[in-house]
């Protein structure tokens, strides 16, 4: 059987590999048996008190607690969004000695975001102005607060420059690298694809870095050379698998090569269920060897994993092989040591039996995940 169907009869060797031709997803075959007050309430005459009884310094509350009301705009006018204090016209939500209304000042080393007082800037960052900035980069505080570039330069390391080195762009005020910069690949505000590197201007799709056995949602989620058998066939989150391998060591540190007369490949070893992932069950090839693999556990899914296939709810796996039609699904007849599908087997989602094979197979791409479509002739998922 097909492990890009997840069907358990592994290993089953049936002649030629008919996935040989280049674009098609790998169908590998192996075969052995299986066992408080709103901020916002105004503030009335009544509740502002005589100079006389007016409250110490300790007892003015934070900005955040005393809300900006009407009475604190004086009668001359201001632009729109500042308020006169003290006879200036300032913004309450950056000034750092009107933080959310007037004379409210922010402790030494705060800024005023807002209209709140901001945790102190950490170094090597300053307030300036009553905002946190960087003065190795920022043009307008250049090296120290106040000190602007002159239009057209940078900032670059607390100095203004007017030009950037060769090979970079002006962006934002920086010196960007746009053959390598995924927030500006190829052009200034051209961002990749979150996850996606910028390689010589353009961004190119993530490497990955799934090992055998990792959850997956497509192939590009798995090391180079490797695919992904997805959760759409009956494989929980996804299992990175390597098709090809000789030896153990191919498969990296915790893999298994299962080798079978026409073609083996990499599964993640186990000696027992708890060292698989959550729907997973440790299949034992050889029942001499506690040597396992794990695979996708039955019992969540039947349809799905077993397709023509019974579930043996003990092992948690398909049954291998028939003797009986007990041994096969509902609907399902035993022939010759195999189940077989027929017009009423259920399948699983996004499935039906090809009756002329015996065999569940998808019906559409849905049934083969993203990096594939579904051959609706052979009931095979192969490449775009």
């Amino acid at each position: 059987m097909a492990l890009g169907c997840a069907t358990q009869a592994l290993p089953i060797d049936e002649g030629p590999d008919p996935v040989e031709d280049a674009g098609e997803a790998p169908d590998v075959s192996l075969s052995f048996d299986i066992p408080s007050a709103p901020l916002d309430t105004p503030v009335t005459s009544a509740d502002v008190p005589a100079a006389s009884d007016a409250p110490s310094a300790v007892d003015v509350p934070a900005a955040q607690d005393v809300p900006f009301t009407q009475g604190d705009v004086g009668s001359t006018s201001c632009e729109l969004g500042t308020v006169r204090c003290g006879g200036q016209c300032v913004d309450l939500r950056t000034s750092p000695s009107n933080c959310g209304r007037c004379d409210l000042a922010c402790p030494p080393g705060r800024a005023c975001v807002g209209g709140f007082c901001d945790e102190p800037c950490a170094a090597p960052r300053l307030s300036c102005g009553g905002a946190c900035t960087d003065p190795s980069v920022d043009p307008s505080n250049c090296g120290a607060c106040g000190n602007a570039c002159p239009a057209g330069s940078v900032c670059l390391s607390g100095r203004c420059n007017t030009r950037c080195a060769a090979g970079q762009a002006l962006c934002g005020g920086q010196c960007v690298d746009t053959s390598s910069s995924a927030l500006h690949c190829g052009a200034c505000d051209s961002p990749c694809p979150s996850g996606s590197p910028c390689s010589a201007g353009r961004c190119v799709a993530p490497t990955g870095t799934g090992a055998v056995g990792d959850a997956c949602a497509r192939g590009a989620d798995c090391q180079p050379g490797w695919f992904c058998q997805p959760e759409s066939l009956g494989w929980p989150a996804g299992y990175c698998v390597r098709e090809g391998c000789a030896r153990d060591s191919d498969c990296g540190p915790a893999g298994v090569c299962l080798i079978g007369t026409v073609r083996s490949a990499c599964f993640l070893g186990c000696t027992s269920s708890t060292q698989c992932r959550s729907g997973y069950a440790c299949v034992l090839p050889d029942p001499r060897s506690p040597q396992g693999v794990c695979y996708p556990s039955c019992v969540p899914n039947v349809p799905l994993v077993c397709g023509e296939y019974a579930c043996n709810t003990r092992t948690q796996l398909c049954t291998g092989g028939c003797s009986s039609d007990l041994e096969c699904s509902n609907n399902s007849v035993c022939l010759g040591g195999d189940c077989y599908c027929t017009s009423r087997t259920n399948c699983g989602a996004n499935r039906r039996c090809y009756t002329a094979d015996g065999y569940c197979g998808c019906a559409n791409d849905a049934a083969c995940g993203p990096d594939a479509r579904c051959d609706t002739l052979t009931g095979d998922c192969v490449g775009p």
